[in-house]
């Protein structure tokens, strides 16, 4: 058998942490708003609200339970963007050219 092993230093803690905000509020919500076009077409304001009352439930539930994770309700505004921004983008995209 072939053992390869690498002595690499372990990723520091601001990069992870880095890594998982750019995930959780740009990447993600700009998936949910491309793929919103698909499924709720017409209808992405309403995913908005939706997210917008489920983040600001968990803002207030989450500490309660004793997890770790913060969600706070300045976060949203963030989030609505991209999703807003996804939709638009593939609404764009997908647009029949005009001849």
């Amino acid at each position: 058998m072939f053992l390869i092993r690498f002595d690499w230093p372990p990723i520091p803690a601001w990069a992870i942490y880095a890594i998982q905000a750019a995930v959780l509020f740009a990447i993600a919500p700009f998936q949910i708003g491309r793929g919103s076009t698909h499924f709720w077409r017409r209808h992405e304001v309403s995913l908005v609200i939706v997210l917008m009352i489920v983040w600001t439930a968990m803002a207030a539930l989450v500490p309660l339970v004793g997890i770790g994770i913060s969600a706070r309700p300045s976060m949203v505004p963030v989030m609505v963007t991209f999703v807003l921004a996804g939709a638009l983008f593939e609404r764009f995209r997908s647009k029949p050219a005009a001849s």
